[in-house]
């Protein structure tokens, strides 16, 4: 068993020396215990040793000395198991730590970020106004477009943290797969083959297309980045049944999934780089070739779906992405789709109620309201609007921010400013949201626009409250 486990013959082992069988270099590892051993003692101890088919074994020995009836030392009782898996399990446990804590601080970096960013495009797009297209062309406009960029970064930065706003639907994988050839081949060098197997039944999962669409798009960029001399793409899509066993490895619950596996003959990846390839702004590309997010975005997508996603790469030979997206039932075609219109009172002339607890932002926003043709009242926070919600009757909508300090958040505030007043249009506005939270407002009839938007997006959002006579 000792031979299978290490890829070794019988004839390799029996009769030769420990530093023959284990070779100089492990032998140098384990010689120090072996040597404790000699010296009568009970020695436990963990090594490593690559076997000849390239593998990495993991394993932990217990060495008792051999001793005889008059004390001297004859050999060893060596008991070996097999850790690879539980080494394993333990780095993927810690890397999945890291990630979850990269995770909330990034999440929470995009919050303040995008306060930042209302700022800035809300100034700007005041000068835009003041100064007219010409004036505006040189200094402006490329601000605008630089911080119109660092939103869609935020964004990103939000698919890596699992706080992105999903539409998960039923999709057939293998269809969107099959539909994406010509974008992915235009994507490609000609000298780059793409090679897809499909399933031969239709297997859904739920999922966002327009995001799985973008995931497989980033992995066959950054395999294209690894083929520079041509090669082959590979996109399987096959079923996988994860018993209790196998889906606590890969912490997702048990059950059907649709597995994605793009594998790609390039150049491989390092295998100390492997367990950063997740990580934000990580590259191997050269400074200003690439941000750094296609696989952090494409992590944050397959996780917040519910599923795992991990890669496997041989350097010289190529690397395999996998990942597993939960199986969902085709959708329901027999049932007649009804658009509904959401129907809610036109805006009144009564005053406009801005909560938002940054006075910058508050600010802002006021004066976008306010070129808008609204009158405005503010408030910092929750606590502070609600009496104006009791005893101010004319207000006509209520726009606050999601998250604010004083105990009183956006989506509270919002129900009880509906209790007051069930037809009171309400608008929240928040610099993240994850699904649940957007689930939660949306659950509710309430509206969310998020951060950071300028003062066309506010008006579009307001003109969704105020629908036009006929649609009422």
């Amino acid at each position: 068993s000792y031979a299978e486990w290490f890829g070794l013959s019988k004839e390799s082992i029996v009769g030769r020396s420990v530093e023959e069988v284990f070779g100089p270099d492990a032998y140098a590892a384990v010689s120090p215990y072996l040597d404790e051993a000699a010296g009568g003692e009970r020695v436990s101890y963990e090594y490593s040793r690559t076997t000849a088919d390239g593998r990495t074994v993991h394993a932990r020995s217990v060495v008792v000395p051999d001793v005889s009836v008059e004390g001297g030392f004859q050999g060893y009782f060596v008991l070996s198991i097999d850790i690879t898996e539980q080494k394993a399990n333990q780095a993927a446990l810690i890397q999945a730590q890291k990630m979850e804590a990269v995770g909330q601080l990034t999440g929470g970096l995009a919050h303040d970020f995008n306060n930042l960013l209302t700022i800035i495009i809300g100034n700007l797009s005041v000068l835009q106004t003041q100064l007219g297209p010409a004036q505006s062309a040189d200094h402006v406009d490329p601000a605008m477009q630089a911080a119109r960029r660092g939103a869609e970064l935020i964004r990103r930065l939000l698919t890596y943290s699992r706080r992105q706003p999903l539409e998960p639907t039923s999709v057939e994988v293998g269809a969107l797969v099959h539909n994406m050839t010509h974008l992915l081949v235009r994507s490609l060098t000609e000298a780059i083959k793409v090679r897809l197997r499909l399933p031969g039944e239709p297997l859904f999962a739920l999922v966002d297309p327009h995001q799985l669409e973008n995931a497989l798009l980033n992995l066959a960029l950054n395999a294209r980045d690894a083929m520079p001399e041509g090669g082959e793409l590979t996109i399987t899509v096959s079923e996988r049944d994860l018993d209790s066993y196998v889906s606590h490895l890969v912490e997702v619950p048990p059950g059907k999934y649709v597995q994605i596996d793009v594998t790609d003959t390039g150049s491989g990846i390092e295998p100390e780089l492997l367990q950063r390839v997740f990580e934000p702004f990580f590259t191997t590309k050269p400074f200003g070739s690439g941000s750094g997010l296609g696989l952090s975005m494409v992590y944050g997508f397959v996780r917040q779906s519910g599923g795992n996603i991990r890669v496997v790469s041989t350097q010289g030979k190529g690397t395999n992405v996998r990942f597993v997206l939960p199986r969902s039932a085709p959708p329901d075609t027999s049932a007649v789709q009804v658009e509904r219109t959401v129907v809610s009172p036109r805006l009144s002339q009564g005053p406009v109620l801005l909560v938002e607890d940054e006075p910058d932002v508050r600010k802002i926003i006021r004066l976008q309201l306010t070129a808008l043709g609204h009158v405005v009242i503010e408030a910092e926070n929750g606590m502070e609007a609600l009496p104006l919600l009791e005893n101010v009757e004319d207000i006509a909508l209520l726009i606050s921010d999601t998250v604010m300090p004083g105990g009183l958040g956006g989506r509270a505030l919002a129900a009880r400013a509906l209790a007051l007043r069930p037809n009171l249009p309400v608008l929240l506005i928040t610099g993240y949201a994850s699904a649940e939270d957007e689930d939660e407002s949306l659950g509710a009839g309430i509206p969310v626009l998020r951060k950071p938007f300028d003062q066309t997006a506010l008006a579009a959002a307001l003109n969704e409250l105020d629908p036009p006579e006929e649609t009422r």
